[in-house]
């Protein structure tokens, strides 16, 4: 069990570190695969980028966004609002996929 952090200090629980990672990767994904939407490649690579590098890290981002929201709450530090960042980043991006397709 993690120790409770001091409210008002700047730490991060390993679950927001997860959540901040996954979210930075996916965000790097969802820029290739925008390129990847107007130049020429084979399927298989916008298949692999895809499901590899966007969805893939979006759905550890949701999770762990997720988690860290809940230990956050506990926590009264930064975890919880990099959660939220995740989730949220999570649900736009799902939104403009949806509208973009």
């Amino acid at each position: 069990m993690e120790a409770r952090a001091v409210p008002g200090r700047r730490d991060l629980s390993r679950w927001g570190w997860v959540a901040a990672g996954a979210t930075i990767l996916s965000a790097i994904g969802y820029v290739v695969q925008t390129i990847l939407d107007h130049v020429t490649a084979p399927a298989l690579v916008g298949e692999i980028e895809f499901y590899g590098l966007f969805a893939g890290f979006a759905f550890v981002a949701l999770v762990a966004g997720a988690v860290s929201v809940i230990t956050g709450w506990r926590r009264g530090d930064l975890t919880m609002r990099i959660g939220f960042i995740a989730v949220a980043y999570v649900v736009l991006a799902q939104l403009i996929q949806s509208l973009w397709d």
